[in-house]
């Protein structure tokens, strides 16, 4: 039975072209959630990425998204990833502020790791990283808290529930 850890990357739109990220990631045997060591913005103008060039878009895009700050968070969990010898399941959480960021194919991603140029460089294709999307309902990431993961570490019978 394979492990995973998680990684979410939450999108928040600040200006017209730039984003704030966020990241939060865990592991199944981890009681609580790693935190990042920064919040990166990044810059994404979409008229760089236009046209037929399957190549040239998913550059463009990786040059853009992996900047020093996001290259060192993403190295940093994938590497507590590789240690637990798991699988690195990836969510794109895209704030209602930014829906264009739902155009962006971002399974193009180049895999940070590989030197440019280097062909099947494909981030998302292997089968140590997998991705996934979803538009945010509204709950800010950063303004959620979250020093204990709920029902890590609890005895089955000491499970509450809560009605309505």
């Amino acid at each position: 039975m394979s492990k995973y850890t998680d990684l979410e990357i939450a999108f928040r739109k600040r200006s017209e072209r730039s984003y704030g990220l966020s990241f939060r990631f865990s592991s199944p045997d981890d009681e609580v959630d790693h935190p990042a060591l920064t919040e990166p913005v990044i810059a994404l103008d979409s008229s760089a990425w236009r046209g037929d060039d399957a190549r040239a878009y998913s550059d463009a895009l990786s040059t853009a998204f992996f900047t020093p700050e996001v290259r060192a968070e993403f190295g940093r969990f994938r590497e507590i990833t590789q240690q637990k010898s798991s699988i690195m399941r990836v969510r794109l959480s895209i704030d209602s502020s930014a829906p264009e960021l739902h155009a962006v194919h971002w399974e193009t991603l180049r895999d940070p790791s590989v030197p440019p140029g280097q062909r099947d460089a494909a981030l998302f294709t292997g089968e140590q990283v997998v991705v996934s999307r979803f538009l945010n309902s509204g709950d800010s990431l950063a303004s959620q808290s979250r020093t204990a993961r709920p029902g890590r570490g609890r005895k089955p019978g000491h499970i509450r529930q809560l009605r309505a």
